[in-house]
């Protein structure tokens, strides 16, 4: 005898595990969330020691950044256009602008202002005050990805070791030792076209009202000097909000 319909109904729901409410797919990862990009752009020279270390707490404020990627895109700036390709001698360079009295106290000044930030200046190895155009054409060639080691590279050989940037052969060493060909970089610093296209940028820069450096623009805010770590760090922040 055929049992009735209802409990029919049940050993096949039974048999067959089904459900009366729809079933349950697992649920699905969730995305990624993309960090924030903030642009950064900068304006320096390679020889100026307070752009060294505005770089050096930019660097460290967004080291300090979790949920934030910056992309930094440096410009260049001469703080002395007209100096000769050779360069000049910097001390008497610096007692001829500031006054033979001054020198020493200044470079002081500027050595106390790098230890508070991390950055060491070696001013005793320092003799040659040099023509920028050619270091700041190896910047604008190197890749993206490479120019921030490409700009510290610049910043030790000049500080540090107290070499010539407006050497072809300085330079190419820097851009081997950031993994660049140096061939291809010695090239590149010495092409006319692309040290004319690094004094436009600096006519352009002071066309834009720009009168000293380092000078950044941070998602439409600005920020002048050296400037602590704490300083770029709350504006990043808040350019990311």
């Amino acid at each position: 005898m055929n049992p009735p319909r209802p409990a029919l109904a049940l050993l096949l729901c039974a048999l067959a595990a089904c459900s009366t409410s729809a079933p349950q797919r697992p649920a699905a990862p969730e995305a990624a969330v993309a960090p924030k990009v903030v642009r950064v752009d900068v304006w320096h020279d390679l020889v100026c020691p307070w752009c060294r270390m505005g770089l050096h707490n930019l660097d460290a404020a967004v080291a300090g950044l979790k949920d934030v990627r910056v992309e930094v895109v440096h410009h260049a700036y001469q703080l002395e256009p007209g100096a000769p390709q050779s360069g000049t001698d910097m001390r008497r360079h610096l007692e001829e602008q500031f006054g033979a009295d001054k020198v020493d106290a200044m470079l002081a000044r500027v050595t106390q202002a790098g230890a508070q930030s991390g950055v060491v200046f070696h001013w005793d190895a320092v003799k040659v005050s040099p023509n920028t155009a050619a270091a700041h054409a190896l910047v604008e060639w190197a890749p993206r990805g490479k120019r921030s080691a490409v700009v510290a590279g610049l910043h030790r050989a000049h500080f540090d070791e107290g070499k010539n940037l407006g050497d072809p052969e300085v330079l190419a060493a820097v851009a081997a030792a950031a993994g660049l060909d140096g061939a291809a970089a010695r090239g590149a610093v010495q092409d006319p076209s692309r040290l004319d296209g690094v004094r436009a940028a600096g006519q352009a820069a002071s066309a834009r009202g720009i009168t000293g450096v380092p000078y950044y623009e941070v998602g439409g805010r600005v920020l002048r000097g050296s400037q602590s770590a704490a300083a770029p760090t709350e504006t990043l922040k808040a350019a990311a909000r």
